[in-house]
């Protein structure tokens, strides 16, 4: 995904034939200290970010390949004289340019999840605890709308659609609007991480405002993230989607709440914070009540031991694990850390 900011234009639209790139390059990052320089034709599009001491990075989109680095840059400086590029030149904010001039080279880390098992503010929710720095793609269904939402260090800084032209809306309207539509009409979402150029220290993205309380600018570590709220919520959407599996399985006439009640019943002695009359877990209408200090790893094998047996018992885990795919590639690493089979 190749984004520019626009917001900051400093000249726009000249003719690359009239134009000695290497020259223009030179000028614009004395004169400027951070920006892009970007490029563009029917057929082609580029850009070539820079900061106040070096080209950062390029890009060339064409013919549905991209080329990044020196390759992409002298690339462009070799078809400007002969391709009339229009070519412009934008200001980005010295704390912004690591971002975007990595932007294009980020790697997937949560693809193609659905609406229908993942909810989009808690995945948004997750990916601002774990401090993402990225973007959040939104495919809605039916509506022929696409959207991304970008973060940077966990905090929401702008959004695109095609709906506006692709251009970034660094206010909340669009991302509150794509959300909305996300969530009435069902979407499929990708989730994507920039991995910061080695020779850029991951502080130099921060977000240097002065304004952040100071807990908000602690730097989390994996175990951090594995708090209760965490494991509660990963619990609750596995949950969620073994109800949907078995209430829409004809062929299983029990009701879903009394078919786990009756399992956890049996577990009880192995884990007593299962027992239903204890109030010490508890789950109904989707929604998981939790308040005992079982540790997590008890935690979520209980519930998970549960499921399992009775995914066996009623022949249908095959099926639960075509649903589970997106819940384990949302929690790939929790999962992992914690140990957990399905």
């Amino acid at each position: 995904m190749l984004v520019i900011p626009k917001e900051k234009p400093v000249v726009k639209d000249l003719n690359s034939y009239y134009l000695y790139i290497e020259k223009l390059f030179e000028h614009y990052h004395g004169a400027l200290g951070t920006g892009c320089v970007h490029f563009k034709t029917p057929s082609a599009e580029g850009a070539v970010f820079f900061d106040e001491d070096n080209l950062l990075n390029g890009f060339l989109l064409e013919r549905n390949q991209i080329s990044s680095g020196k390759e992409a840059i002298n690339r462009l400086v070799e078809l400007s004289p002969n391709n009339n590029f229009s070519v412009s030149v934008y200001e980005i904010e010295p704390d912004m340019i690591y971002y975007w001039a990595n932007l294009p080279m980020a790697d997937g880390i949560y693809k193609e999840l659905s609406t229908e098992f993942t909810d989009l503010e808690s995945l948004i929710k997750k990916l601002k605890t774990e401090k993402l720095t990225g973007y959040l793609t939104l495919d809605i269904k039916n509506q022929k709308t696409s959207g991304v939402i970008f973060l940077m260090n966990g905090f929401i800084i702008g959004a695109s659609s095609n709906l506006a032209d692709c251009e970034i809306d660094f206010s909340s309207g669009l991302q509150e609007k794509l959300i909305q539509q996300a969530t009435t009409h069902g979407a499929t979402l990708n989730v994507y991480k920039i991995a910061i150029s080695n020779s850029v220290e991951l502080e130099t993205i921060s977000l240097n405002s002065g304004n952040l309380p100071e807990e908000e600018k602690t730097n989390f570590t994996p175990t951090d993230m594995l708090d209760q709220h965490n494991i509660v919520e990963m619990l609750q959407r596995l949950l969620v989607i073994f109800e949907k599996v078995i209430r829409d399985n004809r062929k299983i006439k029990i009701d879903f709440d009394t078919l786990l009640k009756r399992k956890f019943m049996q577990k009880v002695s192995q884990f007593d914070f299962l027992d239903p009359f204890s109030g010490e877990f508890q789950y109904s209408g989707g929604k998981i009540s939790y308040s005992g200090d079982t540790k997590y790893p008890d935690l979520i094998k209980g519930v998970s031991i549960c499921i399992k047996e009775l995914a066996s018992e009623y022949h249908i885990t095959k099926l639960l694990e075509n649903y589970l795919k997106p819940w384990k590639k949302l929690y790939a690493r929790e999962i992992q850390e914690m140990g957990i089979v399905l």
